[in-house]
């Protein structure tokens, strides 16, 4: 029982910087003050804001790269907990083998200039208004349809079909 509560405080803190991470990759010896995860797929945006921080209020940042996080994969992560000694003794976390597959070149988004930036955001955005367009023609073609086949099995039965409601039996 202590174990799941353990679980639901590390999960979400550890789901900032992993994906899809759940109770299952969590194995816990509460008593030994140990804690492990296994296989955790980390998310590219975080790892992308390490390597190349973004701009402060003083347009200040580091160094940028010219590379990018493609995938990033963590294949253990142990913790030590010491529970009686909290105070005195440290909670140790070690990150064991991260594997990460980068993307070279100038045109990643770190290293963009302002207006190539906008323009790549612009047109990221027109895709998604694309394709939100497109399912919403979809949507509208499928309820046409219905409304249709319903107006047609009311034609051929002879009652009257009111929008989400379809009248059974005799109704004098």
């Amino acid at each position: 029982m202590l174990e799941k509560l353990v679980a639901s405080l590390l999960v979400p803190y550890l789901s900032k910087y992993v994906e899809d991470i759940d109770e299952q990759q969590l194995s816990i010896s509460l008593w030994n003050g140990k804690a492990s995860l296994h296989d955790l797929i980390l998310k590219p945006s975080v790892l992308n804001d390490l390597l190349n921080p973004p701009e402060d209020e003083n347009h200040n940042n580091g160094p940028q790269l010219p590379i990018s996080v493609h995938r990033g994969l963590c294949k253990n992560v142990s913790l030590t907990i010491p529970y009686n000694k909290l105070y005195s003794q440290p909670v140790v976390m070690e990150i064991g083998e991260v594997l990460l597959t980068v993307c070279g070149g100038t045109s990643s988004a770190s290293t963009m200039s302002k207006s190539a930036k906008w323009d790549h955001t612009a047109s990221e955005k027109e895709k998604k208004l694309d394709s939100f367009e497109l399912e919403r023609k979809k949507l509208r073609a499928l309820k046409e349809a219905k409304e249709k086949e319903e107006e047609e099995a009311s034609k051929a039965t002879g009652q009257k079909v009111w929008p989400h409601f379809s009248v059974r039996g005799n109704c004098d």
